[in-house]
């Protein structure tokens, strides 16, 4: 339901939508969340596009995106 919900959200709020994108942890929850709001999209907003849909293992962060404070200044 929560899916459905983000769903309806973004299309009322973003009416102009064309792309969607998602990134999830790769095991059954963020499996079916995004397969639930992709689908809710798909009948919400015919034709929406999807960028992309991102399933890292779940903990497997990169430390490449990570600035320390000094890189920041």
């Amino acid at each position: 339901m929560d899916h459905v919900a983000a769903a309806l959200y973004a299309t009322e709020k973003l009416p102009k939508l064309k792309k969607i994108a998602g990134i999830n942890q790769n095991y059954a929850w963020g499996q079916d969340s995004w397969a639930d709001f992709e689908a809710s999209m798909k009948v919400l907003k015919p034709g929406v596009e999807v960028a992309t849909s991102q399933m890292p293992k779940l903990l497997s962060g990169q430390s490449t995106a990570q600035r320390s404070p000094r890189s920041l200044a």
